[in-house]
């Protein structure tokens, strides 16, 4: 399908906010994601997939990087411009069981928007923002995004920047491992960033017996488990009954123990 671009706002050096408005309701669960394709010339020839930051009836909003040719042309898009959106796609976090659980996310970089949507989603449930934690961290100020939107929603919010040009100096994990103790049970884990960031995650998370769902990021020609680009395999003790899994597919969303 067609989707119009509503507004393509730069937010900070090299990354956008882009609102797309669809001709159908969307109804999308935090953590899917759906492929975009900037031309029908064919120049891009593939789509790129990108998560959902947010999304209510027929608008959709994705937040990216600028990296290649792609995401480049996507940067001069304008208002009434038009793209090739396909989805929503793959699966999405789960929600707590119950109201008493508390909810932590860890976010590195560009990985905030999928756990923004799960903020915004679970604050629409009522979810007590007491029971809300989210960590983040980045580079520096100018890679540390959403924060003005964060800092409004009266969560427990820990930001960080490697510089320390906002929030504190150094890296999220570590704050998050002397923070997290602090958080009585039981609580769930949601967490979305570099690989290495999440393996930490979920190794501070396994010691304290919270669940932890991770989101993969891999190449993603088609997003719909066709072409097999975006293979992956698990652990061993999960590859003998799982085999290999497809990013797009079974996930991006899928429990940590699986890689980390």
């Amino acid at each position: 399908m067609k989707g119009r671009v509503a507004y393509n706002n730069l937010l900070s050096e090299g990354y956008y906010r882009l609102r797309l408005i669809l001709p159908v309701e969307i109804k999308a669960v935090p953590g899917q994601f759906v492929m975009v394709k900037v031309s029908e010339s064919g120049d891009p020839f593939l789509p790129r997939p990108f998560s959902i930051a947010f999304a209510s009836e027929n608008r959709l909003d994705v937040i990216y990087k600028v990296k290649g040719k792609g995401t480049g042309i996507l940067a001069r898009l304008e208002t009434g411009d038009e793209v090739i959106v396909t989805g929503p796609l793959g699966n999405g976090f789960s929600f707590p069981s119950s109201a008493d659980t508390k909810v932590i996310m860890v976010a590195g970089g560009v990985g905030i928007p999928p756990l923004y949507f799960l903020l915004k989603s679970l604050i629409k449930k009522k979810i007590s923002r007491k029971r809300i934690y989210l960590f983040y961290g980045a580079k520096n100020k100018d890679s540390l995004l959403l924060t003005d939107e964060l800092e409004a929603l009266g969560i427990n919010l820990f930001l960080s920047t490697d510089d320390g040009s906002y929030g504190s100096k150094g890296l999220i994990t570590d704050f998050y491992l002397d923070r997290v103790k602090e958080i009585e049970p039981p609580a769930v884990v949601y967490t979305v960033g570099p690989n290495v960031m999440m393996s930490r995650v979920v190794e501070i998370s396994r010691n304290l017996r919270y669940p932890v769902e991770v989101s993969l990021e891999t190449h993603m020609a088609c997003g719909i488990g066709v072409c097999l680009g975006c293979t992956v395999k698990p652990k061993e003790q999960y590859f003998t009954r799982l085999g290999y899994l497809k990013v797009c597919k079974d996930g991006p969303v899928f429990p940590g123990e699986y890689f980390f």
